[in-house]
Formats: C-alpha cells, structure tokens, sequence
C-alpha cells in the first residue's frame, strides 16, 4: 500500500513537473511570438509609408507629364520660329554678300572709268594746248596767211574740220564718260545704304535668333528632367518596397512556425490562446510598385550639350561672335566690337574660346595648321597676300562666305570668299 501511494506521488511529480515544463515552453514560444508580431507591424507600417510615397511620386509623375506635353508644344513652336528666323538670317547673309559683290564690281568698275577719263582727259588738253600755240589767237587768219594757193586752202580747212569734228567727238565721249561715272556712284551710293540696311536688319535678326535659341535650350534645359528625377526616386521606393515584402515574409512565416511549435507543446493549458492566435492571418498585399511597371517618361527634346564641350561647339561660338559685328565699322588698328580691322575682329572671335591671336596679320598666318580651298571649314581663316606680304585676313563662315572688316566704305561685312580666290595667300584652321 506504502508502495502505490509512493508511485502515485512520483507520477504526480512527474506530471507536474512536465506540466511545469511545457508552461516555460509557451511562455518562452509566446514571448518570441510577441516579438515577431511586434516586427510586422513596423514593417506593414513602413509598408503603408512606402506605398503612400509611390502614390505621391506617381501623381507627381502624371502632373509632371501634362506639363512636358505643354513644354513640347511650346518647344515645336518656339522651334517653327526659330527655324524661319534662321532661314531669314541665312537669306541676309546671301544678299550682303551680293550686294558687296555689286559695290567691289561697281568700285572696279568706277577705278577704270575715272582713270580712263583721266588718260583722255589729259590727251586732249595736250592737243587744245598744241593748236593753240601753233595757231596763235586766230587760227583761221593763220591758215590762209600760211597757203599757197586757194586749193591749200580748202585742205588746211578741212584737216581743221575733221580735227575740230575729232575733238567734238572726244568731248561727247568724255561727257558721255562722265556721266556713266556719275550713274554708277550714285548706283554704289544707294548699294552702301542697301548694304547698310541689310547689315542692320542681320544685326536684329541674329539677336532675334540667339534669344529663340536660348528659349529652346530653357524649354529643353526644362523638358522630362523632372520626371527623370521622379522616376529615380520612384525605382529607390520600390526597390524599398519589395525589400519589406520580402522581409514581412520571412518574419511572417516565423511567426506562424513559432506559434504551431507553442500550441503543439501546450495542447491541453494554451488551446484557447493558441487558437485565438491561429485566426490571425497576415495577407501579403501587392504594392502599386509591384501592380504597375515603371513609367517611361515622354522622350523630350535632347538638351544642348555644355558650351566647351567640344571643338564644334567652340567653332559655333567663334563664327557667332564673328557674325555679331557684321554692320560694325572698319577701324584701323581696333579691337572693339563692331569696331576693328581685319585680324582684331578674328583676334576677338578666338579669344570667346580662350585662343589668343596676335593683333597682326602677318603673325597670325602662322597660327593652326593649313588646310586647302576645298576642305574649309567654318571658323577657318582666309590669308590674302604673298609671302612676307600677307595684307589682310577673313573667317570663312560656310557656305562659300567669309565675314571680314573689309574697308572704312564696306565695315565689317559678309563676302563670298570665291571673289578674291587667286589672291589667296594660305588657310589655316585653329581649332581641330
């Protein structure tokens, strides 16, 4: 009898003490549980933060989006304008440079007339001064007094005929002379305010067209860079949002490994606690991340590269500079803008790129490296003259045209660089 009331006693000692156990086994399941539950919740409301993030980032996307279509549309009509504005410079420049063509033909043209009537001029007052000296001041008297008979006569007065009918036809021609010289200064006169007026009107329209083209390089500066931005900062968002999802699968599934391990060890004391715990299910929710694919934002126009970017660019910028005096005045020995000789206004344009030129011809020519008549390029200088002789210089622009401060009639003005071919002493390019 002592003996079964002694196993009774050691089977309720064992008992409690597996009892004891499995309470400290749910405690501690419990315990780690909590925990877990506690990470989820941090991680669902960094969740929830994210995604009101990306929402926020893709109504500014949108927003951002509308604006671009708007940017476009000004971008193609700012474009149309500056294109038009454009021709109209290049059709400018193609009438200056005709129109100098005429005043260099018309110069050479009044060159030999004044000299022709010069030379005619003085041959005939040589003849005058010579009938005069032999004649006396009757001339006439002088021819009768001086024949032999009647028939002499009629010889000497018909030689003093046809020499007086001679003379008249001079004067005609030397009137007639003069008065084509007349015609064409005064057609060179009205081609210098005609030049005058273009030069002017290229002068406004080259500013009309930098200020287009700085509009351009704004809407462009302007157009999808926002959006590239939006877009970055979305993908860092969304890679942020699949790092939580991933991360509330892993704790999600320990917490429900945690609580089948509690409830298998405490059966009988935890059941009504451990089902409570089984009816929470946590379902992973897609964020709008992962719903939607990332948005390509509208191609927008391609931004201008940075000025010095590249040795096209800064030929852009010499040759834009160099066209900016056209109008200008010629002035010797000056280096002002819209007021210098020849080599001071290339001497300028390269120093818009940091190349310092001499302010000389004859040393500039020996800058860059030569190129022929058939490889110019814009931004290539021209060099007239001979060797130890090179008198002047010119920046070919493209187009078979050189901008060049020319002379004090013409001042800085655009010319085909054809004109003046043969005289050509070298070409150099100074950059590339």
């Amino acid at each position: 009898m002592r003996k079964l009331r002694f196993f009774k006693a050691a089977v309720a000692s064992v008992a409690a003490l597996a009892i004891s156990v499995g309470a400290i086994g749910s405690y501690s399941g419990y315990a780690d549980r909590e925990s877990l539950m506690t990470e989820l919740s941090q991680i669902e409301s960094e969740q929830s933060q994210i995604n009101q993030q990306i929402s926020s980032a893709d109504s500014q996307i949108a927003k951002e989006k509308d604006d671009l279509a708007s940017i476009n549309k000004d971008y193609a009509s700012v474009k149309n304008k500056a294109e038009s504005v454009e021709k109209e410079v290049t059709d400018l420049e193609k009438q200056i440079a005709d129109t100098d063509e005429k005043m260099r033909d018309n110069e050479e043209k009044i060159n030999t007339k004044t000299e022709q009537i010069k030379q005619e001029t003085e041959e005939f007052m040589k003849r005058i001064r010579a009938m005069y000296i032999a004649g006396g001041s009757d001339t006439y008297m002088s021819v009768l007094a001086d024949s032999s008979d009647f028939y002499d006569v009629l010889m000497r007065l018909e030689l003093m005929k046809r020499v007086a009918s001679h003379d008249n036809d001079t004067i005609d021609k030397l009137i007639a002379e003069k008065k084509e010289l007349e015609t064409l200064k005064k057609e060179y006169s009205q081609q210098q305010d005609e030049l005058k007026e273009s030069m002017n009107k290229y002068s406004d329209k080259l500013k009309q067209l930098n200020e287009e083209k700085q509009k351009l390089a704004d809407l462009q500066a302007k157009s999808g860079k926002k959006i590239g931005e939006l877009e970055t900062q979305k993908q860092t968002l969304v890679s942020k949002a699949n790092e939580l999802e991933l991360k509330h699968s892993e704790v999600s599934s320990k917490a429900e490994t945690t609580t089948t391990t509690t409830t298998t060890t405490t059966t009988t004391t935890t059941r009504s606690t451990t089902a409570a715990n089984n009816n929470y299910t946590y379902t992973t929710k897609k964020t709008s991340a992962q719903q939607t694919q990332q948005t390509k934002a509208t191609p927008a126009p391609t931004p201008n590269p940075a000025l010095n970017a590249s040795n096209q660019e800064k030929i852009n910028r010499v040759v834009a500079y160099a066209k900016s005096n056209v109008g200008g005045r010629y002035v010797w020995a000056g280096s002002n803008f819209r007021a210098t000789d020849c080599s001071g206004l290339t001497m300028l344009a390269y120093a818009q790129v940091g190349i310092s030129l001499p302010h000389y011809t004859g040393t500039q020519v020996t800058y860059g490296r030569a190129v022929t008549y058939d490889q110019m390029q814009p931004g290539d200088l021209i060099f007239y003259g001979t060797y130890g002789n090179v008198y002047h210089v010119a920046m070919y622009i493209g187009n078979g045209m050189i901008v060049h401060a020319e002379s004090t009639a013409t001042g800085i003005v655009i010319s085909y660089a054809a004109r003046n071919r043969g005289s050509i002493y070298a070409i150099k390019r100074i950059i590339g």
